[in-house]
């Protein structure tokens, strides 16, 4: 229904179903239908299991919309004598797939509801949760687009009925995302589901069936029509206490253009076939992202091993943390495992995407398995950044979180990748000023460890040992329009001199719905500014470098043009920093794009930080990035009680060795009555031990019986088969409580033997929050007056510094340019459109999609 009828209704709750049907109609500029079983004031018009009665005396239907929690989907107390229409499996605006799962609240015990869609009666089977008492349904045969589902309970005097818009969008997507990016690469035939069906890659939906051997922690492939088990399968116990064999069926399916696997512990040989399905499911969903950040125009591809826990058939970077998140011990326990190739970043690293795909899968679960009680999501790096974009803009999307290898956001994180790539490119030109690790690593905020060039040891070339120096390797291309996509091919790539219209590998070209379009270049906005940022300033204050390094670093860093090229390469005295217009800024603020401003804390967290500073490559992975979410929360206590909702484990450990007290956490959240105050009641249910933890492993946390040892980061060394207890589990881990402060700071084994590095803004003077993507500016003036250079610079290298900064530098004590108010908070549930953009006078018009139930009133 539309925004009209939402808002007439919320205020003046008496309308009739007549009139939310005409504000309907008028919101859509159609001519005014009658539609089947409307009613006026008086009753008239056709009815639902009646001939539409009339006279004075007829009873006078009419309704009202009640607010649904996010998280439990529970309305307020419905009235005695009425009931209550409400979508389970989605918001009523966002249906896919042409079905919808409904439940009726407020049904007398023996009563049968009638049922219309669209004016045709239906007839849906009815089950009864034991629960809740609501009768649920699953209503197929939706239409694209609007359809009108109608119910009504009893006759005469005692019938109470109720209507609602609910708006199907096909299985293909897109939904809250915008238009479909084009061009895109179909890959079902690499995944192994066979030729795409049509344009948006449809496959046809496969069911496999694999067992867990004995003998060597492996599965192989079963069929479902076998008469006896394997000889060496091996069982499992589920978390219900259930002793069942070790097999599992995956379901492969395209949900919005990904490809989606979907496990679950299931036997067929006991049933003697595939069906009837019946698995030995928990009512648990154990949700992996996918990590690393790619710019889209491809399907990407998956394999049932990533739902499995079992190794990916060929190792990369953007499929290295998922190893390691314990999907096989969670199937084991009787979770379903699901991975989408389009909530996996590096595929597309697109927030509204990986936010629709897993809204889209989560309707699918509980439309085709049932209504989950647990939500978790998981894995790490760029899966740790979908896990914060749907904690805070998609409450309830998620149950609980595991972040690991945090990061907070891609505007943030990109601050950082373009940061390092103009300070290596600075430093390396002049090796025997900076070739000083102590000085690249206050400039960069990073430690002299980590700002070590191994080459000068003799390390192979390429191996990237500085952080900065890892961020160019692995993500700086993302910036630049023909290096970004390997799998576009080169002839169709954007070249600025020979197809200027061509591909843009870039992210924000990848992102471009919600960014816009620059009009001054024609291609997508993009979210990067440096201006009046001073490199190195931290440094300059300690003495770590002197005045005239620090001029010279800001006077010759420049940014990046509209192509990625540095503009310190460039011919010309100046060398122009990059800049975004502050009305952007306000939007990404606004859209939740820069997390901390929206509903973050009203998700149980456990941000799980190994150790990575120190290895090649896997140290873009800063320890500070858990850090910054803190520090974010802190500054934002008008919309957060500080952390109390999320706690940081460091040191050396993975999923497993947390599943105890994620599991706890949300069971106690479920037993909770609710308060009112979600972020309350998150804190309340969190367990006693439950608090920042320095956790040392050798084993990962985990000994899996019988055959395999777990080792950190997830790899495993065979036992001798049989040994042990199969299904067992055993901590190797040692747990220390720490305390952190926002700054990284703290007491305790992890505090002492790993430092918190920071970013090159933070060694700026930005504050830990690390959020500030346009600063406010002040005169050079005001910055010595304020103290900024702590009399480091004399008068002739203030003159020098107001030629630099001509408009003034960074002023850090003010909010960023555009950030909204501590009061208030970005978009819940943003949507920016689905085949057609939102807009208003050319503009993005984003809107925040409503989850509402429609009841039933009695008018005298």
């Amino acid at each position: 229904m539309k925004r009209v009828c939402r808002l007439v209704v919320v205020l003046l709750c008496g309308f009739t179903i007549a009139a939310c049907n005409e504000a309907d109609r008028r919101s859509n500029n159609a001519p005014p239908p009658i539609l089947p079983g409307s009613v006026d004031s008086r009753g008239n018009g056709g009815g639902i299991g009646g001939d539409g009665g009339g006279g004075e005396n007829a009873p006078v239907f009419s309704q009202e919309f009640s607010a649904v929690d996010l998280h439990t989907r529970a309305t307020p107390a419905l009235p005695a004598g009425e009931i209550e229409l409400i979508t389970l499996s989605t918001f009523p605006d966002a249906v896919s797939g042409g079905d919808v799962l409904i439940a009726l609240r407020g049904v007398p015990a023996g009563d049968s509801p009638r049922l219309t869609l669209n004016g045709t009666a239906i007839s849906p089977v009815f089950t009864t949760d034991s629960a809740s008492g609501e009768l649920r349904a699953l209503v197929s045969n939706l239409v694209d687009g609007a359809n009108t589902l109608q119910a009504a309970v009893g006759s005469g005097d005692f019938e109470r009925r109720v209507s609602m818009t609910v708006r199907n969008h096909p299985i293909t997507g897109p939904i809250i995302s915008g238009p479909h990016q084009t061009p895109f690469r179909c890959r079902t035939v690499d995944a192994g589901l066979g030729a795409p069906l049509d344009a948006n890659c449809s496959a046809a939906t496969q069911y496999q069936w694999y067992y867990r051997r004995m003998s060597n922690q492996q599965y192989a492939e079963l069929d479902p029509a076998a008469t006896s088990y394997p000889q060496d399968l091996q069982t499992t116990v589920t978390k219900d206490g259930e002793v069942v064999p070790f097999i599992v069926r995956v379901e492969s399916a395209t949900i919005n253009r990904g490809i989606a696997r979907i496990a679950v512990l299931d036997d067929p040989i006991a049933r003697g076939g595939a069906e009837p399905f019946q698995p030995s499911w928990n009512k648990r969903v154990y949700y992996i992202f996918g990590e690393s950040c790619g710019v889209g125009y491809d399907q990407g591809v998956n394999t049932t091993q990533f739902v499995l826990g079992a190794p990916p058939e060929s190792a990369s970077a953007d499929t290295l943390l998922i190893n390691f998140a314990g999907g096989s011990e969670r199937l084991s326990r009787g979770d379903i495992v699901v991975h989408s190739t389009l909530s996996a970043f590096g595929v597309h690293c697109n927030p509204f995407v990986s936010m629709e795909t897993t809204m889209m899968l989560k309707e699918h679960i509980t439309e085709q398995y049932g209504v989950p009680v647990q939500f978790i999501g998981t894995n790490g790096s760029g899966a740790a950044l979908q896990q914060y974009n749907a904690a805070n803009n998609a409450p309830g999307l998620l149950t609980a979180a595991l972040p690991t290898a945090t990061f907070t956001d891609i505007a943030s994180t990109a601050m950082t990748v373009t940061d390092c790539g103009l300070l290596i490119n600075y430093f390396d030109k002049d090796p025997v000023t900076w070739g000083d690790p102590r000085k690249q690593a206050a400039v960069t905020g990073h430690t002299e460890a980590t700002s070590i060039t191994l080459q000068t040891f003799g390390a192979p070339q390429g191996l990237a040992t500085r952080i900065c120096e890892s961020w160019v390797t692995t993500f700086f291309d993302r910036v630049k329009p023909s290096e970004g996509c390997d799998h576009v091919p080169t002839a169709d790539r954007y070249d600025a001199a020979t197809n200027p219209s061509g591909v843009r590998c870039t992210i924000q070209d990848a992102n471009v719905n919600w960014l816009g379009i620059d009009p001054a270049t024609g291609f997508a906005r993009r979210p990067l500014d440096n201006e009046g940022v001073q490199y190195g300033l931290t440094a300059l204050r300690d003495g770590v470098i002197t005045p005239e390094e620090f001029l010279d670093l800001n006077a010759n860093i420049g940014g990046l043009d509209i192509d990625g090229n540095f503009t310190a390469d460039q011919p010309g005295a100046v060398k122009g920093r990059h800049a975004m217009a502050p009305e952007l800024v306000g939007l990404l603020y606004r859209i939740g794009q820069v997390i901390g401003r929206g509903s973050l804390a009203e998700t149980p967290i456990i941000d799980i930080a190994p150790y990575l500073d120190l290895i090649p490559q896997m140290n873009i992975h800063e320890t500070v990035r858990p850090f910054n979410v803190r520090a974010r929360r802190a500054l934002q206590n008008a919309r957060a009680d500080q952390d109390i909702t999320r706690v940081i484990w460091r040191g050396t450990l993975t999923q497993p060795d947390v599943f105890e007290q994620i599991d706890a956490w949300t069971e106690n959240l479920s037993g909770l009555t609710p308060s009112g105050n979600r972020v309350k009641d998150v804190a309340a249910a969190r367990p006693a031990d439950v608090v920042d933890t320095c956790s040392f492993s050798t084993t990962g946390g985990q000994l899996d019986f019988p055959d395999a040892l777990r080792l950190p980061l997830g790899g495993n060394v065979p036992l001798i088969p049989g040994a042990g207890v199969p299904g067992g589990s055993q901590s190797f881990s040692v747990n220390a409580a720490e305390t952190w402060n926002a700054d990284g700071s703290g007491t305790g084994p992890c505090a002492n033997l790993l430092p918190v590095v920071k970013t090159p803004r933070i060694a700026a003077d930005m504050p830990m929050s690390d959020d500030v993507l346009k600063c406010q500016l002040k005169s050079v003036a005001q910055a010595v007056s304020d103290g900024d250079y702590a009399g480091r610079l004399n008068s002739n290298h203030i003159d020098t510094l107001k030629t630099i900064f001509p408009e003034g530098v960074c002023d850090y004590s003010k909010p960023g340019v555009g950030d909204l108010l501590s009061t208030q908070r970005s978009i819940r549930w943003p949507t920016i459109g689905g085949s057609t953009l939102l807009t208003n006078n050319g503009k993005l018009a984003p809107k925040s999609l409503q989850w509402r139930a429609v009841r039933s009133r009695a008018e005298p």
